[in-house]
């Protein structure tokens, strides 16, 4: 229920003032200059993602082998790649099961949808069994 008076009239400017800043901090995310700058910053040369943190050898042509061997299905809820496209606007993830960036093996690589993904950074022991594990058994009956 909406409140009348001051102090209604302070929670709307309240809401509205965070909408705009969120609004904005969204704009300077996404802003190429505003990446370049961050690039710089960090030591860079300004070119936008030069500090990534992924080897060269994880590009769209390793993810794509790995979807392509997941069927394009999340190995974790089942969703595939078409409704994952549709509700967030990308691919499927791929993700690292022992969370080495630097670890490309096809066997440490697993494809996820973006909230599987964001499940498995957290309790990782976890994870990084029960995806060796299903990575394994999926692997023998491949086979």
């Amino acid at each position: 229920m909406r409140q009348s008076g001051v102090r209604g009239m302070r929670l709307d400017r309240k809401i509205l003032f965070r909408e705009k800043i969120s609004r904005l901090n969204e704009q300077r995310w996404s802003n190429f200059d505003f990446k370049r700058k961050m690039s710089i910053i960090r030591g860079g040369t300004g070119i936008p993602y030069e500090n990534c943190e992924y080897p060269v050898e994880f590009n769209d042509t390793l993810k794509e082998k790995i979807r392509k061997r997941d069927n394009y299905i999340c190995q974790n809820c089942g969703m595939d790649n078409s409704q994952h496209i549709v509700k967030f606007g990308c691919n499927l993830s791929i993700h690292h099961i022992d969370y080495n960036k630097f670890n490309n093996c096809l066997t440490n690589l697993i494809t996820l949808c973006y909230s599987c993904n964001s499940k498995a950074n957290f309790n990782k022991n976890y994870w990084t069994n029960y995806f060796m594990f299903k990575l394994n058994r999926s692997l023998i009956y491949a086979t």
